[in-house]
């Protein structure tokens, strides 16, 4: 417990890209710029938040990150992951082409 991996959003797409190894080519990996969420294969839809803009995916998945690095010491480990994966869910931050 007392010590820390430093989560950034760099990470965050290094550990994507981990996960959808073997059925996604690497370059995949990386967060949306320009793409539409494709929810064809996904039901999480409904827990998208629609007014966060293609632009602010970026600024709004660090603006989590640092909400989980500042809560370190005040809120319990397990309620940080779940409400930063929560969050990045409302963000659908990942290419899923």
């Amino acid at each position: 417990t007392n010590n820390y991996i430093d989560i950034n959003v760099n990470m965050l797409i290094h550990i994507n890209k981990i996960l959808i190894m073997g059925w996604k080519e690497e370059w995949e990996a990386g967060l949306r710029n320009d793409e539409k969420v494709n929810l064809m294969f996904d039901d999480l839809g409904e827990f998208i938040d629609g007014s966060i803009g293609l632009t602010n995916i970026h600024f709004e998945t660090q603006e989590n990150i640092d909400w989980y690095k500042n809560n370190i010491i005040r809120i319990h480990p397990i309620i940080r992951i779940g409400v930063l994966i929560y969050r990045l869910i409302r963000i659908m931050p990942f290419r899923n082409l």
